[in-house]
């Protein structure tokens, strides 16, 4: 998958994977799609990926990634406030212990 990644980035196509999973970006969607059926889906066919039926294929032009909001028209990065305040708690935890744990 990292192969493909690198190969996607090198045609300027904005990607990124976690694990088995990946997502592709552009601030227009038609493009997005003609990207999505034209390269992304193509080339998972050619190195024989199989797509689940799980598998998430319609575009949008935002998105949640570890709880953050992707905007891809406005270029815009937003934190939810339940995300912010999920952070500070963690936060003030490790701050009352003394010791932590991996």
């Amino acid at each position: 998958m990292r192969a493909l990644i690198r190969y996607w980035r090198s045609k300027e196509i904005i990607c990124k994977n976690y694990v088995n999973n990946f997502w592709v970006a552009h601030p227009y969607q038609k493009v997005l799609l003609y990207i999505r059926d034209s390269v992304i889906l193509e080339d998972l066919k050619t190195c024989r990926f199989v797509i689940a039926e799980k598998d998430y294929l319609d575009s949008a032009q935002n998105m949640k990634y570890y709880g953050i909001v992707l905007d891809t028209v406005t270029k815009m990065v937003t934190v939810p406030n339940t995300k912010i305040n999920d952070v500070i708690c963690c936060l003030q935890n490790i701050l009352v212990k003394k010791h932590l744990t991996a």
